[in-house]
């Protein structure tokens, strides 16, 4: 009785649930490995973005500090420990910006599938 109660439920279930074509899943997983792999190239390039932008704010305040150094313009609260700073905070950039750019650019070798 429980049994028959059982293949009964199955059967309206297997009517009204049926499961999609095979070539549906796999178009659906290819595309969802399409957008993963894209999202994770844009992410590294958003960053490199964002690191251009500071690195060139980096490199402006240099160049003032070094017109400031040589008369050019005077800068208050600019001194030898500022540029000092500014010296490893640009090649901290230049660090930042080439990991970022040979991450993003190198050939990934790895074969999914």
């Amino acid at each position: 009785m429980v049994a028959k109660a059982l293949r009964q439920d199955a059967s309206d279930l297997a009517a009204r649930h049926i499961p999609p074509p095979s070539a549906l899943v796999w178009a659906a997983a290819e595309r969802h490995r399409r957008m993963t792999a894209l999202a994770r190239a844009t992410r590294f390039l958003r960053i490199l973005q964002i690191a251009g932008v500071i690195y060139a704010a980096v490199l402006v305040v240099w160049g003032l500090h070094s017109l400031a150094g040589h008369g050019g313009m005077i800068l208050p609260g600019l001194d030898a420990k500022s540029l000092n700073a500014t010296i490893e905070g640009v090649g901290l950039a230049v660090l930042f910006v080439g990991s970022g750019l040979w991450y993003a650019l190198r050939r990934d070798e790895r074969r999914i599938g």
